[in-house]
């Protein structure tokens, strides 16, 4: 777990500053990832799908339930008129 965390920038937000020489765990070291604020910035969304060797029907059907995860997330994860940071 510590190294995924750290892998996706967790330890760091979370004030932990225990660096990893290397991620070397196989379930870890291969995830990619990308954050933003709003639903609008999907392009390096696609960027990512692209680096990865997918069938375009598999990168359709990923980038499609991505989408609604972020858009529920965001419509759905917060309280009315909290800041969503």
């Amino acid at each position: 777990m510590e190294q995924l965390f750290q892998h996706i920038g967790l330890l760091k937000k979370l004030g932990k500053h225990i660096q990893r020489k290397e991620i070397n765990s196989d379930n870890v070291k291969f995830w990619h990832y990308v954050s933003g604020n709003s639903t609008d910035d999907v392009a390096q969304f696609k960027t990512l799908l692209h680096s990865i060797s997918l069938t375009e029907d598999k990168r359709s059907e990923l980038f499609e339930s991505m989408s609604e995860a972020v858009t529920n997330t965001i419509h759905h994860a917060y309280k009315e008129g909290q800041t969503r940071e």
